[in-house]
């Protein structure tokens, strides 16, 4: 019984593969009655579910497509490039770190796209994935001040269990 079961799930399995590589094909060509069943994903700006042609190509994502769609990339660009233009001079060192940068990256607020200041490459990183708000480093600072204090708890009481007893 448990070998005719499986034959029949295999034989189902098979069918579903058989039909998404038709599919798959027919997408290709550019079929539109499939237009539905395409691949989609949603841009990260501007919350909006699209298909993958909408996103330009990049090499550093999974599926080899930028996270933000063709018009999100296109109106970030303008804002940068207007930024620039407006942006104060760049400070001898990171308006976050204090150190004299390799790479300097022009910071500003993704709500209202305003400047915010130089910084080098590993800040400007950080900040973006912390949430690029002040929230996210805050519950970062959180988090190092408590694991600080449990650990130093840890010690302490390594310490008490590790001294001599009196008799």
């Amino acid at each position: 019984m448990n070998v005719v079961c499986s034959l029949i799930f295999l034989k189902t399995y098979e069918q579903n593969k058989l039909v998404e590589v038709i599919l798959n094909l027919l997408q290709h060509k550019g079929s539109t009655p499939f237009a539905s069943t395409m691949p989609r994903k949603i841009c990260t700006y501007c919350g909006k579910r699209k298909n993958y042609k909408s996103f330009p190509k990049h090499s550093m994502y999974k599926d080899n497509l930028d996270s933000r769609c063709r018009s999100c990339v296109k109106k970030h660009s303008k804002v940068r490039n207007q930024l620039h233009k407006e942006a104060p001079p760049k400070p001898e060192v990171c308006e976050c770190c204090g150190k004299v940068p390799r790479k300097w990256c022009l910071d500003h607020d993704h709500s209202d796209d305003s400047f915010r200041g130089w910084l080098c490459e590993p800040c400007n990183t950080g900040l973006g994935k912390l949430g690029d708000n002040l929230a996210g480093v805050i519950k970062a600072v959180n988090y190092l001040i408590m694991t600080k204090n449990r650990n130093q708890q840890n010690e302490s009481l390594q310490k008490m269990d590790s001294t001599p007893k009196r008799k």
